[in-house]
C-alpha cells in the first residue's frame, strides 16, 4: 500500500505529523514508498529527501493545490512522475504564493510530468457524478 496523499505539519491547520514522523510511519509498516503531498507548498521536500534517503524509502512528491473551474473551486493532488515534475510542482507552488487557485490551463503546462489525483468530493467530477450526467463524467476524466 502507498499513501498518496500525506499532509504533514507543513500545512499550516491541515497537518499534524512531522515528515521524520511520516517516513518513520511508513518504515515501520513496511511501506516501499510514501507520498507528501503538503497544501499549496513544499517547504518540506527537502527534509522528505533526506529522511527517506536514510530509512530506505522511496520519495513520492507531491503537492495538494485548490483548482478553478466554471466558477468552481476544488481541491487535488499532483504528484510528480519525475524531476520535471518535481519542477513543474515547484512552479505551481509559487504560483499559488501570489494568488490561491490555479487553473486547469496552468495545469496542462506540466501534464507530461504530473499525475492528478481527482478527489472526488466537491469537484467537478463528483457533480457530473451526481447529476448521472456520463458524457460530463467522461469530459471531465479527460480533462484531468
Amino acid at each position: 500500500m502507498i499513501h498518496l496523499n500525506v499532509r504533514s505539519s507543513y500545512s499550516l491547520l491541515a497537518g499534524l505529523m512531522s515528515v521524520e514522523t511520516i517516513v518513520k510511519n511508513a518504515k515501520e509498516n513496511n511501506m516501499q514508498v510514501v507520498a507528501l503531498t503538503d497544501s499549496h507548498v513544499l517547504f518540506g521536500a527537502l527534509e522528505f529527501q533526506k529522511a527517506t534517503e536514510k530509512v530506505g524509502v522511496k520519495p513520492l512528491f507531491g503537492m495538494e493545490v485548490t483548482l478553478s473551474h466554471e466558477e468552481e473551486t476544488f481541491t487535488t493532488t499532483l504528484l510528480a512522475k519525475d524531476n520535471s515534475g518535481y519542477i513543474g510542482l515547484m512552479h505551481l507552488s509559487h504560483a499559488l504564493s501570489q494568488k490561491s487557485v490555479l487553473t486547469f490551463e496552468e495545469i496542462l503546462t506540466y501534464e507530461k510530468s504530473l499525475i492528478v489525483i481527482a478527489h472526488s468530493e466537491g469537484g467537478p467530477f463528483e457533480k457530473a457524478l451526481l447529476n448521472q450526467n456520463l458524457d460530463e463524467v467522461q469530459g471531465t476524466v479527460l480533462m484531468l
